[in-house]
């Protein structure tokens, strides 16, 4: 038994919309990782046509807390940097491409030209909102550690640009040096 051909050209399609290459090339892991960045970039853009739609963000939009996580399974987690508080788990992170780097941004935004086409690095994490997060309602804001009111980065529905030149939106951006990545052990070790 085969599948038809009909069901193999949606496939086909289903797998260039999430940028599977045709081949077996892709692991199952970069499959899964290509499917989780789907994932999240749908639910962000969802999101963000309710809020301007509704001109609110309902909590059930919002990802859990990855707090709760904590003693369920071990778990990678990214915490707050002054106070340890998790803040988001790597599939909350929207990944995304890189950019043109610094020729990317007009010439008011930058002082110095890419002269050497240097790798690029991004300098943030664009995550998913999170149940932690306050004032989503608003067009712009900070975005505070709910423990301990560190500024950790800011989000703003009508986008913004990493530092690698990317235009992601809506962000909701944290700086990658105000949080570090722990790993939590399962309670019962």
């Amino acid at each position: 038994v085969e599948p038809n051909d009909g069901f193999l050209s949606q496939l086909k399609a289903y797998q260039a919309v999430l940028g599977i290459p045709e081949t077996d090339e892709a692991t199952d892991s970069e499959t899964q990782q290509r499917q989780q960045d789907a994932h999240v970039q749908s639910r962000l853009l969802d999101i963000a046509r309710r809020r301007e739609e509704e001109g609110t963000v309902e909590v059930s939009d919002l990802s859990g807390d990855p707090a709760a996580l904590i003693s369920r399974e071990d778990i990678r987690l990214y915490t707050c940097r002054l106070c340890n508080r998790p803040l988001f788990t790597p599939k909350n992170v929207a990944r995304h491409e890189m950019g043109r780097g610094t020729s990317a941004f007009s010439h008011k935004k930058t002082a110095k030209e890419d002269h050497f086409h240097q790798k690029v690095e991004c300098t943030s994490y664009f995550i998913e909102p999170m149940a932690w997060m306050r004032m989503l309602d608003n067009v712009e804001g900070k975005l505070m550690c709910p423990k301990c009111d560190t500024r950790l980065g800011t989000f703003r529905w009508q986008g913004a640009q990493c530092s690698c030149g990317a235009w992601i939106t809506p962000a909701f951006q944290i700086v990658k040096k105000n949080v570090d990545e722990r790993i939590f052990p399962h309670a019962s070790h």
